[in-house]
């Protein structure tokens, strides 16, 4: 699935913030870089890098995460703070 992302925040998003025609997603860095994310999630609490919403709803299959590789980590450090959508275009990921 090609999915949009129309947020992206290096905040939380409170429940109460969120519209509820997107569906809100968490990033989660690793223990040794803080500074790219490696897994979305529905709900992060432990290494929190930041927040999505798309349009579509992402698959997170069996386990409830995806695990990113490094272009698509890398998309959202180069991405964040930008006004706007970002697209991810990788077929079959998001």
């Amino acid at each position: 699935m090609k999915g949009i992302i129309e947020i992206c925040e290096d905040r939380r998003i409170p429940d109460a913030a969120r519209d509820p025609k997107l569906h809100y997603y968490e990033l989660r860095h690793g223990d040794c870089d803080w500074a790219t994310p490696c897994t979305i999630e529905k709900r992060v609490f432990v290494n929190f890098w930041g927040t999505i919403a798309t349009s579509k709803e992402i698959n997170l299959g069996k386990d409830g995460y995806i695990i990113l590789d490094d272009e698509e980590g890398d998309l959202f450090v180069q991405e964040a703070g930008r006004f706007g959508s970002i697209r991810i275009e990788k077929e079959g990921r998001l």
